[in-house]
C-alpha cells in the first residue's frame, strides 16, 4: 500500500465529501463516521484492447486506460482530481 491519496475535501453545511481509493479507506475514520459511499466509475478489463479501462458511470466516457489495473485506478483518480481542481464536483454533475 502506498501513500494515502485521500484528497479534495469539500465541506458544505457540515458535510465532508472526498475522493479516495479503496486502499485508503482507513484514513476516513480519522475524519468521522462514513454514512454514504458511492462509486462514480467502474474499472474493467477490455479484452479486445488488452487494457484496463475506467468508465465514468454518468457520462459513460472512458476516463483512463492502462495495461495494469493499478495504473488504471491511478489514472482514474487523477482524472477526478483534475475535475475537482477546476471546481467540478464529479458526483454532482
Amino acid at each position: 500500500m502506498g501513500k494515502p491519496r485521500v484528497r479534495s475535501f469539500v465541506i458544505e453545511e457540515g458535510v465532508v465529501t472526498c475522493l479516495y481509493a479503496d486502499e485508503d479507506r482507513a484514513i476516513l475514520g480519522k475524519v468521522g463516521r462514513t454514512t454514504k459511499a458511492e462509486k462514480i466509475s467502474d474499472v474493467r478489463f477490455n479484452a479486445k484492447a488488452q487494457k484496463w479501462e475506467a468508465v465514468d458511470r454518468k457520462t459513460r466516457k472512458v476516463i483512463a486506460t492502462h495495461v495494469t489495473r493499478a495504473g488504471c485506478v491511478r489514472g482514474e483518480h487523477d482524472y477526478y482530481e483534475e475535475l475537482i481542481s477546476r471546481g467540478v464536483i464529479p458526483w454532482e454533475r
